[in-house]
């Protein structure tokens, strides 16, 4: 599958939380990619950044739109170039890119999406996607980290697709989430939870994807092969511990 040089046309700018958005748009040319993959947009000074599809190949070819999921980042020469077309207004682009795609699933697996932030992007794509929409009955699950409750991304969505969602607060104690980090919430699971029941697909933050990958591969011994990771940075830590800490008791 080649990448195509496009001219896209935005189509709808909505606004997800304070710092994160959806931009939709039409291409000039039909693009064929696989859900997970990823656009380069060309920014101001021929400024190339990526940002993965966050709707699936079967939504884009029947309506003709595709969105993406962007987090503005101050001074960022993608995002805040992104943040402020208005609708139809055009930029430039080369897609598809990328093999963060859904594997040949398992017979006797399901799936489980992990992710922070934008890193949701992909997994809603694939999630949208007839082979998990429509032809996988088997558990699906998304967990999904934020700092506060106002930064969860697509509320509902993944729950209507099948998905049993936990959200994962760093910041803030809620009656409904958990307090606390991913691999705190992981390591709250209870011992006979079926950790080689499902294959795994980790997005987002760097330091996230490496302590989790560590939990699940070296403290809950599964297999590498059922682990499939995209990073959206470099680590900051070459290695993270094994041991997760305990979750942060709520506050009296």
């Amino acid at each position: 599958m080649h990448a195509k040089k496009i001219k896209c046309t935005v189509t709808a700018l909505s606004w997800l939380s304070e710092y994160v958005f959806q931009l939709d748009f039409k291409a000039d040319k039909k693009l064929k990619f696989e859900a997970g993959q990823f656009i380069s947009v060309l920014a101001r000074n021929e400024i190339k950044r990526a940002y993965s599809f966050a709707c699936s190949p079967e939504i884009a070819a029947n309506t003709g739109n595709y969105s993406l999921c962007v987090r503005l980042v101050p001074g960022g020469a993608g995002s805040e170039f992104l943040s402020k077309l208005k609708v139809g207004d055009s930029f430039r682009a080369m897609a598809p890119y990328g093999n963060f795609v859904l594997h040949p699933l398992a017979r006797d697996r399901g799936i489980c999406f992990i992710c922070t932030s934008t890193g949701i992007a992909p997994f809603r794509g694939m999630a949208q996607s007839d082979e998990l929409a429509n032809g996988m009955k088997r558990k699906k699950r998304i967990i999904f980290g934020a700092r506060a409750e106002n930064e969860i991304l697509y509320p509902g969505e993944f729950e209507k697709l099948g998905f049993e969602r936990k959200n994962v607060l760093s910041q803030e104690q809620t009656e409904e989430h958990f307090y606390g980090r991913i691999p705190n919430y992981l390591a709250s699971l209870p011992n006979d939870f079926a950790w080689h029941d499902y294959d795994y697909y980790l997005c987002g933050n760097p330091d996230m994807i490496v302590e989790t990958l560590r939990y699940l591969n070296k403290s809950k011994g599964v297999s590498q092969t059922q682990i499939h990771i995209e990073y959206f940075a470099a680590p900051s830590k070459k290695e993270a511990p094994i041991a997760i800490p305990a979750a942060k008791p709520k506050a009296a």
